[in-house]
């Protein structure tokens, strides 16, 4: 019996916002497309930014690999939300570059350097230098990492602890030089 199969029967497809419980007394959850434009539901998943922002909410934020992608859309987000925003780079400046111009487009800060995680442990420095230069730090979004397109059978020891050491260690210097503010 496949796992979504198993999961409907013991919580039931029920939509969103059911006020059904489970047995466990958490709401049921339905099934989701595997894409979000096929969910039907896909307007409810955007993030909404029309209300004010609350008084408390973080002012500063730095997100690493924020020259493209995930890492893009989160920094533009967070400015949209108010905070001035730290981008990294690691080979696309003119990618971070442009990032820089829609953070700046919201009327707010924008800082760009370059941050190569396979120079560990100094690379983490660059959070220290973004966050003198901010003010501070508030949020941390560790979007920078690394990967291969091998298979596990024919991945060599070597570009494993490459991976290992840019998503794991990097993140984790990061987050420590980060925390320490």
């Amino acid at each position: 019996e496949g796992l979504q199969r198993r999961a409907d029967r013991l919580l039931g497809p029920f939509p969103v916002g059911s006020r059904v419980k489970n047995q466990r007394g958490f709401p049921p959850q339905h099934r989701h497309p595997w894409r979000v434009q096929d969910c039907p539901h896909r307007e409810d998943l955007r993030m909404d930014i029309s209300r004010k922002t609350p008084e408390n909410f973080p002012r500063t934020a730095i997100v690493t690999g924020s020259d493209s992608g995930i890492g893009k859309a989160t920094a533009v987000a967070l400015a949209e939300l108010g905070c001035d925003v730290g981008i990294t780079w690691h080979t696309d400046e003119q990618g971070a570059k442009a990032t820089a111009d829609e953070v700046r487009a919201t009327g707010r800060r924008a800082e760009v350097r370059q941050l190569d995680l396979s120079a560990l442990p100094g690379a983490a420095d660059v959070i220290d230098e973004l966050a003198d230069t901010l003010g501070g730090v508030d949020v941390l979004v560790n979007n920078a990492g690394t990967g291969s397109s091998a298979l596990l059978v024919d991945l060599d020891f070597d570009t494993w602890r490459e991976v290992i050491a840019t998503d794991l260690d990097g993140a984790f210097l990061c987050l420590q030089r980060a925390a320490r503010r």
